[in-house]
């Protein structure tokens, strides 16, 4: 079977949080076969702040990661 990608939608700033808790729950129910991989698509750009270079990250799509699973009545 082909894992398919998802993308979920979840409150913006908690995209870490709950792919953390998906994680742990992933690993807790013995899915880790379904699932594949989860992503948040970020890139690093260089802020002036102050006066000074800081470096961070921006989220291209904030409020929202991809799942890649295979979707069945267990997952």
């Amino acid at each position: 079977m082909f894992k398919y990608w998802y993308v979920v939608q979840v409150y913006s700033g908690f995209e870490f949080k709950v792919k953390y808790v998906l994680e742990k729950k992933i690993f807790e129910e013995g899915f880790e076969n379904m699932f594949g991989k989860i992503l948040i698509p970020t890139e690093e750009v260089m802020e002036m702040k102050f006066g000074k270079k800081k470096k961070s990250e921006r989220k291209f799509f904030p409020g929202f990661f991809f799942v890649q699973l295979i979707l069945n009545e267990n997952v």
